[in-house]
């Protein structure tokens, strides 16, 4: 294969790459944020998703302060649920998971808690 003809394929495939990747950068998702206003009481939250579509992708975030034990259950109201833990003191956790439903039944319960707020950002994922 001659020089030219490589440059032109190199620049072929680097072009193809460069598609694939604003493709997968184009993919839909949308925040949103609910709070927990008093850290010391169960709560129940519904995270949705506004359509139907095809998710494949829960990303949530817990941001805030509680001054005891809790716990965190997300559930897809189909059998599958998540469990996750929290401790005393400032919070800033991060799970993504793979999700498939369009919206996720969020149940926090204190354990030990006496006060406290936390703030829950939730972006689901879709192809």
């Amino acid at each position: 294969m001659n020089r030219n003809r490589m440059k032109g394929t190199i620049k072929k495939i680097t072009v193809a790459i460069c598609f694939v990747l604003l493709l997968l950068q184009c993919r839909d998702s949308h925040n949103e944020v609910l709070w927990i206003s008093d850290a010391s009481k169960e709560t129940q939250l519904r995270l949705e998703h506004k359509d139907e579509s095809n998710i494949y992708k829960l990303n949530l975030n817990l941001e805030g302060q509680v001054d005891g034990l809790a716990t965190v259950v997300l559930s897809d109201g189909h059998g599958y649920s998540k469990n996750i833990q929290l401790v005393k003191g400032n919070q800033d956790t991060t799970i993504t998971i793979d999700w498939y439903n369009n919206f996720c039944e969020l149940t926090y319960a204190p354990k030990s808690v006496t006060k406290g707020e936390l703030k829950v950002s939730y972006e689901f994922y879709e192809l």
